[in-house]
């Protein structure tokens, strides 16, 4: 019977190494990431993923055209140097 539970420790324990060398998902990876320019023709898990990569939340993100909208929200973001994009004046002031 000792053998049986040692070996269950031993499984657990090796189980339990496995898991926690595993990154986290919602931890950034090092390094670019690739995102390509056409993201309608990835799956929803490619999306994630990515989003997952940037370091970018996506909890509230149900479908698969909200994690486009997130990824192009992040380019728009990062080009902008991490302001949100300014938006033009919709036309000449009427102030009298």
């Amino acid at each position: 019977m000792r053998e049986n539970s040692a070996a269950a420790r031993t499984g657990a324990s090796a189980a339990f190494e496995r898991q926690a060398s595993m990154p986290s998902q919602k931890q950034p990876k090092a390094g670019p990431v690739e995102i390509p320019p056409n993201l309608t023709v990835l799956s929803a898990k490619e999306l994630k993923s990515i989003l997952d990569q940037l370091g970018v939340k996506r909890d509230d993100c149900f479908e698969k055209d909200d994690l486009v909208k997130r990824i192009e929200e992040y380019k728009i973001n990062k080009k902008n140097g991490g302001k949100p994009p300014s938006k033009a004046p919709s036309g000449p002031s009427t102030t009298s």
